[in-house]
């Protein structure tokens, strides 16, 4: 398997926090379709390992924004004490780049959902 080197990820707080749909939990890791192929990613320690289904590249450190510059993002949203709890509870946590279309699928099934609930619909 090929491997990132990562600084403040949490692969499993990312993916399964609710902000995103795409990723389905799958042994050690996850998988994803939407990508223009599927994606296995798994989380040891520091990297991330990830296997593909084609040679063609996948922007990872764009899908998990890992270039973000999370010390400093988290700096200027701690000013509410619901942040600062949130961040707490958290603190590795990014916020992923979703495809449009399935990001978009998503957003239209969470009308009135809980996210249980989005990740069946998204699954059918």
């Amino acid at each position: 398997m090929k491997h990132l080197k990562l600084e403040r990820f949490n692969l499993v707080d990312t993916v399964e926090c609710g902000q995103t749909f795409t990723w389905v939990r799958e042994g050690e890791g996850y998988i994803n379709a939407d990508l223009g192929q599927a994606v296995y990613v798994e989380q040891r320690g520091n990297a991330l390992f990830y296997e593909t289904s084609s040679s063609d590249a996948v922007p990872l450190r764009s899908v998990f924004r890992l270039e973000d510059p999370l010390d400093e993002i988290q700096r200027s949203i701690t000013q509410d004490g619901i942040m600062q709890q949130s961040i707490a509870f958290a603190p590795d946590l990014r916020i992923i780049h979703d495809p449009f279309f399935p990001c978009l699928i998503s957003f239209m099934c969470s009308t009135c959902k809980n996210i249980p609930a989005i990740h069946r619909m998204m699954s059918n």
